[in-house]
């Protein structure tokens, strides 16, 4: 629904609670027009562009607002509604929205190319988020480049700072393009823009060689690549070439490196997988089942 009504404009630099109140009253406003109750409401997935502390559900050093650092989304919803908000990496709900194979147990690995970078695990189907909640976190990692935007982690030239779109836009404006995001360095790379595409050639072999350590370790049957910008054909054969380089012959032969198929609305399915496994985890049901006993007693 969000995507069919369009999205609404969240107030992120006025803090976490103001953008938390905007998100109630856009949910509100949706669920009117569709003509649902929202008395019926049962619960949510918010998707972050930031590490999300496991179990506590925390943002940790978020690179798109510093001040929301530590806030707890779930809390705050829970000034709107008593129905669980639960609150994720959207790296990982891409994930969880990917998982391969009929019977979805398989291992994967999920990034997101766009400003910023992201990596999600699946390991047998299962969301893997490590003891903290920061498993998958590649865009820290520090490469051989030179950084053209700040980050939060603190490491030197982490692969956000040299490779994400964010980083390719700085660079390209510092070389005297007009570029105002990354819909922009897609365009200039569909007209065949010679510095654009050397730009998105060398960002791939960095993500790639990062990628590849990963990949090596877990062993996935898919890497799949989504967010704005695995829509360049270039950047995802230049990431699919260097795994198939870098990583063992073993490893590779049985590795599907692909863009995601529907990119646009990964994250919102991965949400939908999350919230629909809370609402109907046995100890809700039972809760639920034991409430409409009550009524009707």
């Amino acid at each position: 629904d969000a995507l069919e009504h369009g999205a609404a404009t969240v107030p992120v630099a006025a803090g976490p609670r103001a953008s938390v109140a905007a998100l109630w009253d856009r949910f509100v406003e949706l669920a009117r027009d569709s003509g649902l109750d929202t008395a019926r409401f049962r619960g949510a997935a918010i998707s972050v562009p930031a590490p999300v502390s496991y179990p506590g559900g925390s943002i940790a050093t978020p690179s798109f607002e510093p001040s929301w650092h530590g806030a707890v989304l779930p809390q705050l919803f829970a000034e709107h509604t008593d129905a669980p908000v639960l609150v994720e990496n959207d790296a990982n709900l891409i994930a969880l929205a990917e998982r391969p194979g009929p019977d979805r147990t398989g291992t994967l690995v999920a990034v997101k190319l766009g400003t910023r970078i992201g990596s999600g695990v699946l390991l047998d189907g299962r969301l893997h988020r490590g003891v903290s909640g920061a498993a998958g976190e590649i865009s820290h990692t520090p490469v051989d480049g030179e950084a053209a935007i700040g980050c939060t982690c603190g490491v030197p030239n982490c692969l956000e700072s040299v490779a994400s779109g964010g980083a390719i836009v700085a660079r390209l404006r510092a070389a005297g393009r007009q570029v105002g995001g990354t819909s922009d360095v897609l365009a200039l790379a569909a007209q065949g823009d010679a510095v654009v595409l050397d730009e998105l050639r060398r960002a791939g072999e960095h993500i790639g060689r990062v990628l590849s350590g990963i990949v090596n370790f877990c062993n996935p049957s898919e890497v799949v690549l989504a967010g704005a910008m695995s829509a360049s054909s270039v950047l995802v054969a230049t990431i699919r070439g260097e795994l198939y380089r870098s990583c063992l012959p073993m490893v590779a032969d049985a590795l599907d490196v692909r863009a995601s198929s529907s990119p646009r609305d990964a994250g919102i399915r991965g949400a939908t997988v999350l919230a629909i496994d809370e609402v109907l985890a046995p100890a809700r049901v039972d809760e639920l089942a034991r409430a409409a006993a009550e009524r009707t007693a």
